[in-house]
């Protein structure tokens, strides 16, 4: 139990904006002590609110049945009473302030985001009364492994509302998932504003396939990511660190590339660097080329590895 608690607390740290450490370590105390943290803690950022902390369950008479994956475990639900609700909707249609009900549930996860995302949408469909008005997500992109997910949800008669998130970055090995339920439901969840448009597709994105870190490779933690350094080109950096020869790596990214059906057109590989340019394919009525570049030292463990798209442009 006291290693339950100690979770509950990590993981709700996270959700109220403190910085994960790369390494954290606990030592003395008692259960009675580590519940004493948790309620300080939690309780502190809930002014004026009935608290209720429930560690490894949920309360009962809930409206709706909790979308809780497989493979994942709920920690605890932290219940919160007499909270400042922007509440829906008013006569004349405006939205007004009420007191209701915030009931969040902590799980602990080892499922990426997509994997969540497909069984919220997939379970949700099946709760009558209750109607999906907002979603979003974003997968992993080249060395990029970080993927993420928002949904909301607002019953028929919007007495409860949910909003759902979740994340996962593959390169550090966290995974976040949690549910919000709101009684009675704010206002944004209600809203169908952001679900009127049709998603936009980013042609890049679409095109630069996430990539498997090969055997004996390290991704640098928060040394990924994706950036557009023109209106028509996207690239994925990332800094690698392992024992295994440049050539090695560069390959291993290469034959990654080639499963995508992107098409190797010309290639450099020396002691120091290998450099590769690429066909990547049509979209949007435009064709689009690409380069993939591993760089570090003869002797040394780390390496740059860049990759980009770009729309070919007429000579």
């Amino acid at each position: 139990m006291q290693r339950k608690l100690f979770v509950l607390l990590l993981v709700v740290s996270v959700f109220v904006g403190v910085l994960r450490a790369q390494s954290t370590r606990v030592t003395g105390g008692s259960d009675q002590d580590l519940r004493d943290l948790i309620a300080k803690y939690i309780g502190g950022y809930s002014t004026g609110q009935d608290v209720e902390i429930i560690v490894a369950g949920a309360p009962n008479n809930l409206p709706f049945a909790l979308p809780t994956p497989p493979n994942t475990r709920l920690l605890a639900t932290i219940v919160r009473d007499n909270v400042e609700v922007v509440s829906v909707f008013a006569a004349d249609g405006s939205s007004i302030n009420s007191l209701g009900k915030v009931i969040e549930f902590v799980y602990d996860t080892q499922q990426d985001a997509m994997t969540l995302a497909a069984f919220v949408r997939e379970f949700t469909s099946r709760i009558e009364g209750l109607k999906e008005t907002q979603f979003s997500e974003s997968k992993p992109v080249g060395f990029n492994a970080n993927s993420s997910f928002y949904a909301a949800y607002c019953a028929a008669d919007k007495s409860a509302g949910l909003s759902i998130d979740g994340y996962a970055d593959l390169n550090m090995g966290s995974y976040n998932y949690m549910v919000r339920l709101l009684m009675p439901a704010e206002a944004y969840m209600c809203s169908e504003q952001d679900n009127q448009m049709p998603p936009y597709i980013d042609p890049m994105q679409q095109l630069m396939p996430a990539l498997t870190t090969p055997e004996g490779v390290r991704v640098v933690p928060q040394m990924a990511g994706v950036f557009y350094t023109l209106q028509d080109t996207i690239s994925s950096q990332a800094m690698l660190v392992s024992e295994r020869p440049l050539a090695e790596i560069y390959q291993a990214y290469a034959a990654q590339l080639e499963a995508a059906g992107w098409t190797r057109n010309s290639e450099e590989i020396a002691s120091t660097i290998a450099y590769s340019t690429w066909g990547v394919g049509n979209a949007n009525n435009r064709e689009w080329v690409g380069t993939l570049m591993i760089a570090g030292s003869a002797q040394g463990t780390g390496f740059n590895a860049v990759i980009t798209i770009e729309s070919k442009r007429s000579n």
